[in-house]
């Protein structure tokens, strides 16, 4: 099947779009701002099964205040099915236990469903992901739950800077410049619809089929319980991608999470 080529009317679509997106970060800098830094861990396995489906592990780790202080542990699987070349769905569950001040705070069970596209302008890889998920939480201190729904977009760039040969599996490098919003949905959320934007920018490098590294900033916005204040959080996110092929064909990995 062919690759979907992005027209120039869609283009600017995309454009437009992400710089919608960034507006809520400036509206964010007009607010009272705190400002903190986090440092990122993370290790992603993807298995394909089949020429179709395959299952994909993540987990994490993440502190603040270069690395002085426990932030967040979470763990991640989905199975996605991939109903097109540069179309893939999944449905999986997370597990996150979140921490202040070095102590469990709060726990979260988050069932999630996903749609990832790959559009094409040239070299340049344009990717949209949808996710919904469902956030069952518990609050440790005082043992109450809480339950509602968060919606994500992320609009995210790939540009291939560098290929070791014409092989697509061989040595490559690749920028990747994106910005993610988070909305908030439910019984429970009144005046706090928007949770976060983050804007993500870093190189990844692929030196083989199974074995890849990225590492990332992020600059992440989040709102806080107060109406005019919010949070700026300066990240760095390095994660190790480990890929296992249960298929007989060679993995091209247009599709990535």
């Amino acid at each position: 099947m062919s690759k979907l080529i992005l027209t120039n009317k869609s283009y600017k679509a995309s454009i437009t779009l992400i710089v919608i997106l960034l507006s809520f970060t400036l509206l964010a800098q007009k607010k009272h701002v705190m400002h903190e830094n986090q440092q990122w861990i993370e290790y992603s396995n993807l298995s394909l099964l089949s020429n179709k489906f395959r299952l994909q592990t993540n987990a994490g780790l993440r502190w603040n205040d270069s690395f002085r202080q426990k932030s967040l542990k979470f763990v991640r699987t989905s199975l996605g099915y991939q109903m097109h070349p540069d179309i893939l769905i999944s449905g999986g569950l997370t597990l996150v236990r979140s921490y202040s001040e070095n102590q469990l705070n709060k726990t979260e069970i988050r069932p999630y469903e996903e749609v990832l596209m790959n559009r094409y302008y040239n070299k340049l890889r344009i990717q949209h992901r949808f996710r919904a998920e469902q956030r069952f939480l518990k609050y440790t201190d005082t043992n109450l739950h809480g339950f509602h729904h968060r919606l994500r977009y992320r609009f995210m760039l790939r540009w291939p800077v560098y290929a070791n040969s014409s092989d697509i599996n061989s040595k490559n490098l690749t920028i990747n410049i994106g910005d993610e919003v988070y909305l908030n949905a439910g019984k429970e959320i009144t005046d706090n619809i928007f949770d976060q934007n983050r804007i993500l920018i870093g190189p990844s490098f692929q030196f083989n089929q199974k074995f890849a590294i990225t590492l990332l900033y992020i600059q992440k916005f989040s709102k806080l319980d107060l109406p005019s204040d919010f949070e700026q959080d300066d990240i760095v996110n390095l994660t190790v991608r480990h890929t296992f092929n249960f298929t007989k064909k060679k993995y091209h990995s247009k599709i990535d999470s």
